[in-house]
């Protein structure tokens, strides 16, 4: 405190707490933030946090300024302290550097802070590939002037960063930095690259005036209320053999859930997810109905917590046909364990029953459209889908479908088979229905976290109906 009184109070304090132990020969140095400071009332215990972290970053004690004579009522040998009058390292120690803020608040408050160095860290390894994939810069203001001078202050910080340390900064470092966390304003810029002298000549431009090649920038007004975000789980036919392998290699979470979602499975399954999933394209299994509904799941599983990860979060969860499972899963209404075994049963009911007795067949037409074209066709093939007004599924037999294909062609009538060996969503799938009802029986659904809607009845589901 500096004051005559309080000075041999406070000395006294710190040899009880911190000197005991303490050899002769090795006192504690101690000093204070007003030799540097002066009088800064409430500031005064901040000040002081800041001095101990630049002591222990530096490892450098600096001098307490204008001490000449002791106050004569502490006797610092007794007391094994000391005041450092110049310069001087830090002592060596066995473990982490430690500092103390001692701070008596002129309202009466008295606190005391430890502070140990930070543990050192070496630049972490990257995974092969993952430095030379394009990264996304980005960069907001609140005008355009602002951002102007921002992007010039970038470039040039990078540049200077290349020239003194021979080298930039990573750019998945700077990429993550720039957009987790900054505010991010209504003037924005965003540039993706995986080269600095790019990005450095693209900001360099922008600031300038001048046009940038591959940079984008535009004005975002903010909303008076945030956009609200629905998830949208796809039902199955776009599988394919290579799917989430990138994910997989390079990003973390991505990956945990997908061997989360491997044990879930494990006991429902004759067969291993990352297993399937890895077959090169001649031995893929990904069209059987068996392994494809399972793997999507955990493709939509594993792909909402990658995004929730970088801060997406759903207001609403929506999924199509066999993407129902995971939207309920993802809205809290299932259990990974439970929509893991709903996603397997029904797989497995599905592979079975009614396989190569039909296909199904996206067409681009309306319902009364299509309703003409199967009265002319066969009867029993069903509309499966209603996608959109102009956008339609039809289920049925193989070759029923293929003459309706052979119809809409000449006519360029958009006709697209799905990648199934089932008629599904048709009566002909009738039995892995009522199969699948029966093994799910005890199938005890939850309240659900987030807002769920069904294809099925188009509208908000409870989480308590959601039963086999």
């Amino acid at each position: 405190t500096g004051t005559a009184v309080g000075d041999p109070i406070e000395a006294h304090a710190l040899a009880d707490a911190l000197c005991k132990d303490r050899p002769a020969d090795a006192p504690l140095p101690i000093g204070s933030v007003k030799t540097n400071l002066g009088h800064l009332e409430t500031a005064a215990g901040v000040a002081g946090l800041l001095k101990a972290m630049l002591v222990l970053k530096h490892r450098q004690i600096p001098p307490s300024l204008h001490f000449r004579t002791p106050n004569p009522h502490i006797d610092f040998a007794a007391l094994k302290l000391r005041v450092p009058v110049e310069m001087e390292p830090f002592p060596q120690a066995d473990g982490p550097c430690i500092a103390g803020v001692n701070s008596f608040g002129f309202g009466g408050a008295n606190a005391h802070v430890l502070l140990a160095e930070p543990p050192a860290r070496s630049q972490a390894e990257l995974p092969p590939g993952v430095a030379d994939r394009p990264w996304p810069i980005v960069l907001s203001a609140r005008s355009e002037a602002a951002l102007r001078a921002s992007a010039g202050q970038l470039g040039s910080w990078i540049d200077e960063h290349m020239r003194s340390n021979g080298h930039s900064p990573l750019l998945p470092d700077l990429a993550y930095t720039l957009g987790a966390r900054r505010n991010h304003h209504a003037h924005r810029l965003t540039l993706v690259s995986r080269d600095t002298d790019e990005v450095i000549r693209e900001l360099t431009s922008f600031a300038s005036g001048q046009p940038a090649q591959k940079l984008r920038a535009a004005f975002s007004p903010r909303r008076e209320k945030p956009a609200r975000i629905a998830f949208v789980m796809s039902g199955q036919g776009p599988q394919w053999w290579g799917m989430g392998r990138e994910l997989m290699r390079h990003e973390p979470v991505f990956r945990r859930t997908m061997e989360a979602c491997e044990e879930a499975l494990r006991p429902w399954t004759r067969f291993s997810l990352l297993e399937e999933l890895g077959r090169d394209e001649e031995s893929s299994q990904m069209h059987r109905t068996e392994i494809a509904q399972p793997a999507i799941f955990a493709m939509q599983i594993a792909l909402t917590e990658l995004w929730k990860s970088w801060g997406v979060q759903p207001d609403a969860i929506v999924g199509h046909s066999v993407g129902e499972i995971a939207a309920a899963c993802a809205a809290g209404i299932l259990t990974l364990e439970d929509a893991a075994r709903v996603i397997a049963q029904r797989a497995r009911f599905m592979e079975e029953c009614a396989r190569g007795e039909g296909t199904m067949l996206a067409v681009g037409m309306s319902e009364d459209e299509a309703r003409d074209l199967i009265l002319r066709h066969d009867r029993t093939v069903t509309i499966a889908a209603f996608n959109g007004p102009r956008s339609l599924t039809l289920s049925g037999p193989r070759l029923s479908l293929e003459a309706i294909a052979s119809e809409l062609e000449p006519q360029n009538v958009f006709a697209r088979f799905v990648r199934v060996d089932h008629p599904f969503h048709h009566p002909l799938m009738q039995p892995a229905s009522e199969a699948l009802e029966a093994a799910l029986a005890d199938l005890a659904p939850r309240a659900g976290s987030v807002p769920f809607f069904s294809t099925v009845t188009g509208g908000s589901c409870e989480g308590g109906t959601c039963t086999a």
